[in-house]
């Protein structure tokens, strides 16, 4: 008798939930925003209960749409973003919000981290941290929340924890999503006593760490009456967010990689070695869902910035035209712009550069002329991700010299563009390919559920199977040569504007002039 897999994601902007059968087909899907709260200044939080409901929700949506027999509902999986974190109490009731990682108070706590153990948290855990400094700041600045604090989980934790009725003393971790703490020893699956020594973290406040395909539980009476299903489905632990969608990508093989171009642009590679980048801190090297796998992984805000583009500079009210879609004709006038832009290029980290994480660096344009337009501008900002990528690249053949490079799987809003497909290509000197589809975070969870449930016998034949490549974007050797002495130019770009981007982050400290007590400056 078929069975069936739900693969529900909980992200940054968005949740998401799928089910599928056993062919791997997605039967129905069903999609919710998220909400920020900002209750004091700097503050950026989510509720835990948000993405809670939300599953319910979104789970009672697609078992609705699939009309399918409930009691053949196989697993349940989870996965999440994972560089914030919340807690549950002895209950496994939530304690504080979700701390995301777009909320900077722990920034001190940041900066006593890399003067503490900085090198050696890069070293054991692959990553720089962007959550061990919130459990710093929540022990330190929130003593009384700290108390009630029983276990730090990630979103994935707590929903699925709810949904089970798990207690305090039973939530859990999936290794994959340690290693954003900083804390963990994520080569051997664990946390770090030494690091957790350090930095005076009492250990007993981390959550067991698991198997993403362990089954932690089955759902209960009270949670399936609310989603709609039947009690007693197993629940798998799941992953963080970005293993699940590579999951989904087919990323199985050393020497492949996925450019996920999305908000963010992530660019992230396969590889047996775990090498974490200790100097550069270029790269962060995430576990995989697969054993004995890791992903080193790079990423800037790249969408968002075409985003920041469409709505400041495009004006899109004034170019989008009857049946044709805003980026297709920011495509095509960019067409007609030849490589290089002119010789133009922008350094597109308005909101600061995520990998190395320099939160000072901003937006620039180098080399603008009489006769640069929108074109040209727009041209050079898609080439300006191509060469990012570059310098990734640069860095994954200095640390893993033995890896054979073959190939980019591209996925996300962004590879519908075949000028941007064809740009990342001639540039990196690597063929591009199209997937045959699109649902990859949800597709990898509900792979990860099927194989802790034993439908799957393993997680790499059963992707490639499922996963097919399309259409291949291939490079081509004079563009790349052209474009690689662009590329090299860019690295040293935008590495030379370090101070310079450090001095206009101290200008922009001096306060405005006032008179008579109030700011003369008056927006229009």
């Amino acid at each position: 008798m078929e069975g069936y897999l739900i693969g529900v994601d909980l992200g940054t902007s968005m949740n998401k939930a799928g089910i599928f059968n056993e062919e791997g087909k997605l039967l129905a899907d069903a999609f919710e925003k998220t909400i920020f709260y900002h209750p004091e200044p700097g503050a950026i939080q989510q509720d835990p209960m948000d993405f809670y409901n939300s599953s319910l929700r979104l789970i009672k949506a697609v078992v609705t749409k699939s009309k399918i027999e409930l009691r053949r509902i196989r697993c349940i999986t989870f996965d999440s973003q994972m560089g914030g974190v919340t807690a549950v109490d002895k209950n496994g009731e939530a304690v504080i919000p979700y701390d995301s990682i777009l909320d900077q108070r722990c920034k001190k706590y940041s900066v006593f981290i890399k003067n503490e153990c900085e090198d050696l948290m890069v070293r054991k855990s692959g990553v720089l941290p962007t959550w061990g400094q919130k459990v710093l700041w929540w022990m330190r600045e929130r003593p009384e929340d700290f108390a009630e604090i029983h276990k730090f989980v990630q979103p994935t934790g707590f929903v699925a924890g709810k949904m089970c009725g798990l207690k305090g003393d039973e939530a859990f971790i999936d290794y994959t999503a340690t290693c954003w703490s900083g804390i963990s020893d994520t080569k051997n699956h664990r946390w770090s006593e030494e690091i957790c020594t350090i930095l005076d973290i009492p250990v007993e406040k981390l959550p067991r760490v698991v198997k993403p395909w362990d089954i932690v539980g089955t759902v209960t009476l009270k949670a399936a009456r609310e989603c709609g299903i039947v009690p007693g489905i197993p629940v798998a632990a799941g992953a963080g967010d970005q293993p699940a969608s590579l999951l989904g990508a087919g990323l199985s093989r050393p020497g492949m990689f996925v450019d996920n171009a999305g908000s963010a642009s992530v660019f992230a590679g396969c590889t047996a070695y775990f090498n974490p980048d200790v100097k550069e801190k270029v790269l962060s090297f995430l576990p995989s869902v697969i054993t004995g796998l890791y992903y080193p992984l790079f990423f800037l805000l790249g969408g968002l910035a075409h985003d920041w583009f469409k709505e400041k500079l495009a004006s899109p009210q004034k170019i989008t035209k009857k049946g044709k879609k805003i980026y297709s004709l920011l495509d095509a006038g960019a067409q007609s712009v030849p490589p290089g832009s002119g010789s133009l290029f922008i350094v597109p980290h308005l909101g600061g550069r995520m990998s190395p994480w320099e939160p000072y660096y901003r937006g620039a344009w180098f080399g603008m002329r009489w006769e640069t337009n929108r074109k040209t501008l727009y041209r050079s900002l898609l080439e300006s991700v191509a060469y990012e990528y570059f310098y990734a690249l640069r860095r994954f053949r200095s640390l893993l010299p033995d890896v054979e490079l073959k190939k980019v799987r591209v996925v996300g809003g962004g590879a519908v563009s075949d000028l941007w497909n064809q740009i990342k290509a001639d540039v990196l000197g690597l063929n591009y390919i199209k997937l045959n589809r699109k649902d990859l975070s949800i597709l990898g969870s509900a792979v990860i559920g099927g194989y802790g449930v034993k439908i799957f016998r393993d997680l790499e034949s059963t992707i490639n199977r499922l996963v097919k490549e399309t259409e291949v974007v291939k490079w081509r050797e004079e563009y790349h040569n052209f474009y690689r002495n662009c590329a090299q130019f860019y690295c040293k770009l935008v590495d030379e504007l370090r101070h310079w981007f450090l001095d206009l982050e101290k200008m922009s400290e001096i306060s405005l002039p006032v008179s008579g007590g109030k700011n003369e400056y008056h927006q229009s």
